[in-house]
């Protein structure tokens, strides 16, 4: 098969084909003293390399032909691998295309020049070779490439925008949605906090009575919705059972019930009431500020809402068969057969609408609401906007996930601003269109150091491969770690130690970490049912075939200023959606150090490059150079200085001294799952 020239040219980008020459537009080629610097690699295993290069494995096809700047940079890459120049000539005399006498012209002028390797996404046709830095890297490992800086403002900077632009929303009349996405540390709940007459709203009872406990301290007035605890005990009890099998109207009843008799249940439903009626501040929670009509004009959420929005829950078949058997009305019976007949064939293996709509539905809540056999939230699901079901052989117990929508809880004539570190704008927009007015100041200085080893994934199954390298890293450097909640236990068990109470998915909001050297371990996937769930909800442009495995692989992407090697979905927008929840996770993370405005260091043990980490070598050792200055320095002879900024332009000859290949070092040829089957069956919860 010989290669079409007018379309190699179309590829590369050439001014002109001559009779056997290329004029490429890329002239990326440079002699440099450093050259004799760089290390020549031994031990070159080119039957792996030619997998991971398409441009190198055609050159080792003896029947296409490659252009002149592709040799060229091959070439400059070959002299510094062992045996490259013997492969180079190898190749040369097995393809009777090349005019061996003349190209071979290239690999003495090279060596005598002294050139650098060239990029490879200089002279590479296949923008998936583009992952590595050129091939003296790729020997080592698939590369993380930062293509644009983090461009970032002062912490102090950001506070004053953050405080400015507060003032001017609360100042204005209207009904927008204003969602501020702010940096950790800058402060936005005690920028809330000095506000008259709002309603500010926590994720939980927990961080909603400590921002009561400064309030007080600082002698603010503001009333507080009251917690459970207050009940008696069996009270709690059956609410838990009620809530969780999502019978919420049941559960207001059954505290109107106990109030007759227990003076406790009367004074919780008493607060209560007095601070839905209050038009001071009050504090509650984000389930209470969506689900009660409040009198404030203004609601806070301190926090992202979007799955409280949208909130995603699980039920097990088991509970289906059982109430299957329970259902007396002939009709109702026959859907709710079809539907486990449905789920046992795998006939549900995508989002389906539900459609059950039953006869006798007072029957099928009384026997779940007096049937504590039941555990799953069952009436929610009957009340749900899509669900589908985990593959599961016929017989096999399983499990159903279905979404819910409360978008319509949010009020329509009140003033909404949503807080968070982590709010994106694409899927507000999706939800409330022109109504969203988006504020970002996330991008930060650090004033400590985030360090990333992207060595392994560390996505849930990959991390139960590697629990010795981690451990080892873990005990040696002796800080506290956060990572899946799974594995907190086997890490203490090793002498780690772990932050017991945060973990993924409950990092929001805790601050007792704050200031305090760190270890995050994983990346955090959500399963790949819940991506299609949001997917269908927010109405992105997917079909069927985007969720089958063939099209989620290891393959090479652009996000956030990198370019690097990922298990991920070829469809865009399920791929944005994806790395939004893995982000959002490592950033709430990262952020219970409050790294961006305390002299802490955190250490990040992923595969997913966040923008404000240092993740090359050249950018670690940069990056601990100015956090020990400013370490070493009084606040104000730093803060505002821009050379103290990691710069992350590395040029080629800055990468000489990386090419001393050290053995010792452990790399993973595929870092990122590629011969995971665990996580290909999408496993990682």
């Amino acid at each position: 098969m010989k290669r079409d020239l007018t379309t190699a040219r179309k590829k590369i980008g050439v001014n002109k084909i001559e009779a056997n020459t290329i004029t490429p537009i890329f002239n990326n080629i440079e002699k440099t003293v450093n050259a004799s610097k760089i290390k020549i690699i031994d031990n070159v295993d080119w039957d792996e390399l030619r997998k991971q290069v398409k441009i190198l494995d055609d050159f080792m096809n003896p029947d296409i032909k490659l252009l002149d700047p592709q040799l060229l940079g091959l070439v400059t890459n070959l002299i510094y691998l062992s045996g490259g120049q013997d492969l180079y000539e190898k190749c040369l005399r097995a393809n009777p295309d090349y005019n061996y006498k003349e190209k071979i012209q290239k690999l003495h002028y090279c060596k005598t020049s002294g050139y650098l390797p060239m990029r490879l996404e200089h002279f590479s046709t296949y923008q998936e070779d583009w992952c590595f830095l050129n091939l003296l890297n790729t020997t080592k490992k698939k590369k993380i490439v930062r293509l644009k800086q983090f461009q970032s403002v002062t912490v102090e900077r950001a506070r004053q925008l953050l405080i400015d632009t507060l003032k001017t929303v609360i100042a204005t009349q209207d009904t927008y949605i204003h969602i501020f996405k702010v940096a950790t540390g800058l402060g936005k709940t005690s920028a809330c906090m000095d506000l008259i007459n709002v309603l500010l709203a926590l994720p939980t009872h927990d961080l909603k009575n400590d921002v009561s406990l400064l309030m007080q301290q600082k002698q603010i007035h503001h009333s507080c919705t009251p917690s459970d605890d207050m009940l008696p005990q069996h009270v709690k009890d059956r609410l838990s059972f009620l809530y969780a099998i999502g019978a919420n109207a049941e559960a207001t009843n059954y505290l109107k019930e106990m109030a007759e008799i227990y003076p406790e249940v009367r004074e919780y439903r008493s607060q209560n009431f007095s601070c839905y009626r209050s038009q001071e501040t009050v504090l509650t929670t984000h389930q209470k500020a969506l689900f009660i009509d409040w009198g404030h004009d203004t609601i806070i959420f301190d926090e992202d809402i979007f799955q409280v929005l949208l909130p995603i829950e699980v039920i097990d078949l088991t509970d289906l068969l059982r109430l299957e058997s329970k259902i007396n009305n002939t009709n109702d019976k026959a859907k709710v057969t079809a539907l486990i007949n449905d789920i046992r064939e795998g006939k549900v293996n995508t989002p389906r609408i539900m459609e059950l709509i039953f006869e006798d539905l007072e029957s099928i809540r009384d026997e779940v609401l007096n049937n504590p056999a039941y555990n799953s939230p069952i009436l929610h699901f009957f009340n749900a906007l899509y669900f589908q079901a985990e593959d599961a052989k016929s017989g096999d117990i399983t499990k159903i996930r279905f979404i819910s929508s409360y978008t319509d809880r949010l009020p329509q004539d009140k003033k909404i601003i949503i807080m968070s570190a982590t709010a994106d704008e694409t899927i507000y927009r999706c939800l409330f269109g022109d109504r969203v007015k988006f504020y970002d100041i996330s991008n930060v200085d650090s004033t400590g150091f985030i360090s990333q080893d992207t060595t392994y994934s560390l996505s849930h199954s990959s991390l139960n491969e590697h629990l010795d390298y981690m451990t080892k890293r873990l005990k040696e450097n002796g800080q506290q770690t956060i990572t899946f909640k799974s594995y907190g236990a086997y890490f203490m068990s090793k002498g780690v130690d772990i932050v017991e109470d945060i973990y993924f998915y409950n990092c929001t909001g805790r601050d007792k970490l704050k200031g305090k050297n760190i270890n995050v371990v994983g990346t955090p996937h959500r399963h790949p049912i819940e991506i299609a769930l949001y997917a269908k909800v927010l109405n992105l442009p997917v079909v069927t075939d985007d969720f089958d495995i063939k099209n989620f692989h290891q393959q090479t992407v652009e996000h956030n200023g990198f370019r690097f090697w990922f298990n991920t979905y070829n469809n865009l927008h399920l791929r944005n959606l994806q790395f939004h929840f893995i982000e959002s996770e490592l950033i709430q993370a990262i952020g219970r150090a409050r790294v961006n405005t305390e002299l802490c260091t955190v250490n990040l043990y992923s595969n997913f490059p966040l923008k404000n980490a240092c993740v090359t070598d050249e950018e670690k050792e940069l990056g601990l150079q100015s956090f020990e200055q400013r370490a070493n320095s009084p606040l104000c002879d730093f803060v505002n200085e821009d050379d103290l900024y990691i710069s992350t332009d590395i040029t080629d000859s800055d990468y000489c001294d990386e090419y001393e290949y050290n053995e010792s070092l452990e790399y993973d040829p595929l870092p990122c799952d590629l011969i995971d089957a665990t996580e290909l069956d999408y496993s990682y919860m």
